[in-house]
């Protein structure tokens, strides 16, 4: 099949197809939008905006090689079906000059979800986006068709939560959970909390950080909002909070489990320090980009951290760096002993992915998806049981 590339080629959504093509006697790329199996199960009223993009051959090495088209819906779609009958004939955009290479497709709810979604606008913020509640990809392989499988990501649906955002580092400095309350305390009240999901990108290596939209400024310590958490069956991805503080910042998949400091029907964040950003290991940083910060608790009364426990997770995934706290003067330290957590029970965890992690000691083991963007720290308590 031959191609043009030129500014008049246009790509147009017609019935469950997408056609590439300048006009009726040019060549044309056919896309399918194949539903999920048990779609009928899923409420998709909140979508509020569908996003087509088609990547250039030459998306690996630039970023920016894509087209973008997105519409906002014009009412409420209940289902699947209905959805996709909604997307008939809406997309018209210009192929990319270095041909077809991919294709990717996101359902979005929220407020202004086409402009909040488009990186090329000057407002666009990495943490607050629309909340991404199916995608779809394909990529092209030569043939006139490129199949587009739906992965539903989160089911509509909000519920009210209330999220503490923990300076970790200074917790773990004193030692233990009963000096919670001031490591929980927003000097300048200006901490907040927000939700979203963590997605592994769906034509790159790295993972994107859907949503913060959902969010509010903590009161008495406490960010209480509503906001979807409910993740699709069959997701690839990790719920996850984003939130900071006065001294710091965090957004990372919530590892679920016991708290160290939040009360129960609380959910809680650790922020992590400004101070140490500057101090990550940029060479590993060059082969896994994403950076969280993690401590390793029991759950005794006070919970204190713990020393030996080991963190484990696929080497072609990401790399595990056993730290000490930071010192008189900030600074941090990799321990000279890799083998396994010291007694502030601190971790750098550096991934490319969501990944399962694998935390162990004393006989004690507990399974977690870690993650976090490239573009912020992210921070974690676990409490082994």
């Amino acid at each position: 099949m031959r191609e043009r590339h030129s500014d008049s080629m246009t790509a147009v959504l017609a019935v469950a197809s997408l056609v590439l093509g300048a006009g009726c006697t040019d060549p044309a790329i056919e896309l399918s939008l194949r539903l999920p199996a048990d779609s009928a199960q899923y409420d998709t009223s909140c979508v509020s905006a569908v996003e087509l993009r088609v990547m250039g051959r030459g998306y690996a090495q630039d970023s920016t090689d894509y087209q973008r088209a997105c519409i906002e819906l014009p009412s409420a779609a209940r289902t699947y079906p209905e959805l996709r009958s909604m997307m008939r004939g809406k997309f018209t955009f210009a192929i990319p000059e270095t041909g077809v290479g991919d294709v990717a497709m996101r359902g979005l709810a929220g407020a202004s979800p086409c402009q909040k979604s488009d990186e090329t606008d000057p407002d666009y913020a990495k943490n607050d986006t629309p909340d991404l509640v199916f995608h779809a990809a394909g990529t092209y392989g030569g043939d006139d068709a490129i199949a587009l499988d739906a992965v539903p990501n989160l089911q509509c649906g909000a519920t009210s939560i209330k999220v503490r955002v923990v300076d970790m580092l200074a917790l773990v400095a004193s030692g233990s959970s009963a000096s919670c309350a001031t490591a929980m305390t927003y000097a300048d009240h200006k901490g907040w909390g927000a939700t979203g999901t963590i997605v592994p990108r769906l034509h790159r290596k790295g993972v994107d950080f859907y949503g913060g939209g959902s969010w509010a400024a903590g009161t008495n310590s406490v960010a209480q909002f509503t906001a979807m958490t409910r993740l699709a069956a069959g997701h690839t991805s990790c719920l996850a909070l984003a939130s900071a503080n006065e001294t710091g910042a965090n957004t990372t998949c919530l590892a679920g489990g016991a708290s160290v400091c939040a009360a129960t029907g609380e959910l809680e964040t650790a922020a992590i320090s400004y101070g140490v950003w500057p101090q990550v290991d940029r060479a590993l940083q060059g082969q896994f980009p994403s950076v969280l910060f993690g401590s390793v608790w029991n759950s005794a009364s006070p919970k204190t951290p713990i020393g030996g426990a080991t963190v484990a997770v696929d080497p072609a995934r990401g790399k595990v760096v056993y730290i000490d706290p930071p010192d008189a003067t900030g600074t941090i330290h990799a321990r000279s002993d890799q083998g396994s957590t010291g007694p502030s029970g601190l971790f750098v965890l550096y991934t490319d992915a969501v990944v399962t992690a694998t935390i162990s000691a004393a006989r004690r083991t507990r399974t977690v998806v870690l993650g976090s963007p490239d573009y912020t720290m992210g921070g974690t308590m676990v409490v082994l049981p």
